[in-house]
C-alpha cells in the first residue's frame, strides 16, 4: 500500500511539473513578444534619427568643401535601380576640380543610411503618401566612386562656392523603408520620418514634418 502511495506522489508531481514547464515557456513567449513590441519603434527612431545626422553632416560638409574649393560641391543619393543594395540607401559628395568645369571628382568614400532607412525622392515612390523631399537635380556620376559604378543616376544637392544654393530651398527626408525583389523602393509610416531643410544661403536645420508649400 504505501508503495501505491509512493508512485502516485511520483505521478502527481511530475505531471505538476510538466504544468509548470509549459507555464514558465509561455510566460518566456509572451514576454520576449511583449518586449519585441515595446523595443521595436524606440529601434526605428534611433535608425531614423542616425539617418538625419547622416544628412545633416553631409550637407553641411558640402557646402564647406564648395567654400573651401571655390568651385560647386554636391552630395550625391545612388538613384540607380539597377543597385538595389545602393539605390536611396548610399549617399556621397563630389566636387569639381576647377571652377564651372563640370568634371567632378570624390570628397571621400561614399556612406550608407542605416539598415531599413531609406531617402525619400521628390516624387515619391508608388504608394507613398506622406512628404517628399524638394529641390537639386538629375544627374549622371560619369566616374567610379568605391561601390558605385560609372554612370550611376543620382540625385544632387549642389552648393556653390559662395556657400549657397541654386535654389530657394533643399528638403530632405528620410523614412523607414526597403526594396522589395523587383528592385522596387517601399516607404512605410509616413507618420514616422525625419527632414531637414537647406535656406538659400546653405544653412541646414530640421524641418518639421509639414513642409512649406511648393
Amino acid at each position: 500500500m504505501p508503495v501505491i502511495k509512493k508512485q502516485y506522489y511520483l505521478a502527481i508531481h511530475q505531471g505538476f511539473t510538466l504544468v509548470e514547464l509549459l507555464v514558465v515557456i509561455l510566460f518566456v513567449t509572451l514576454t520576449l513578444g511583449l518586449f519585441t513590441s515595446l523595443t521595436s519603434k524606440p529601434d526605428i527612431s534611433r535608425r531614423l534619427n542616425a539617418a538625419g545626422q547622416l544628412f545633416y553632416g553631409k550637407l553641411r560638409e558640402a557646402r564647406s568643401v564648395a567654400a573651401m574649393r571655390q568651385s560647386n560641391a554636391r552630395l550625391l543619393i545612388h538613384m540607380d535601380h539597377s543597385h538595389s543594395d545602393l539605390l536611396m540607401h548610399s549617399v556621397t559628395i563630389v566636387a569639381e576640380t576647377e571652377p564651372g568645369n563640370s568634371i567632378w571628382e570624390p570628397v571621400g568614400a561614399p556612406e550608407r543610411l542605416p539598415d531599413g532607412i531609406l531617402w525619400i525622392p521628390n516624387d515619391g515612390v508608388n504608394g507613398w503618401s506622406g512628404i517628399t523631399s524638394f529641390g537639386g537635380q538629375n544627374m549622371n556620376l560619369e566616374i567610379e566612386i568605391g561601390g558605385w559604378t560609372a554612370n550611376t543616376t543620382c540625385w544632387a544637392y549642389e552648393f556653390k562656392p559662395t556657400g549657397r544654393i541654386s535654389s530657394l530651398r533643399y528638403d530632405c527626408y528620410v523614412a523607414e523603408g526597403f526594396i522589395d525583389t523587383d528592385l522596387h523602393p517601399k516607404l512605410l509610416n509616413p507618420q514616422n520620418l525625419r527632414g531637414l531643410r537647406v535656406n538659400t544661403y546653405g544653412q541646414v536645420s530640421e524641418v518639421a514634418t509639414s513642409p512649406l508649400p511648393k
